[in-house]
């Protein structure tokens, strides 16, 4: 839904993952750009959802430069390398 992290909304008792799994839907994660800190957030937010029985499909990485240090082909591998080691299933 756009709104940051799983658990926004909990101070009034009704969080995004609650609404996921009140509507009995997977989640798709969209990921901040670089790279450790995308991993970390990722898995913050993953393991979230997956605690409250939210499937979580996979992730989109969002605002990835072309060319650089952070760039898109030097992350992909790094990314690739990740989710095939620690989430073969996403």
């Amino acid at each position: 839904d756009g709104v940051g992290y799983p658990s926004v909304g909990s101070i009034v008792g009704c969080s995004s993952a609650d609404l996921a799994v009140a509507c009995g839907a997977p989640v798709l994660l969209v990921g901040k750009s670089g790279l450790g800190d995308a991993i970390d957030s990722f898995n913050l937010c993953a393991r979230y959802f997956e605690a409250q029985r939210v499937p979580v499909l996979g992730a989109v990485f969002n605002r990835v430069p072309s060319s650089g240090f952070y760039g898109r082909e030097k992350v992909s591998a790094y990314f690739t390398k990740y989710f095939e080691t620690h989430r073969p299933k996403q």
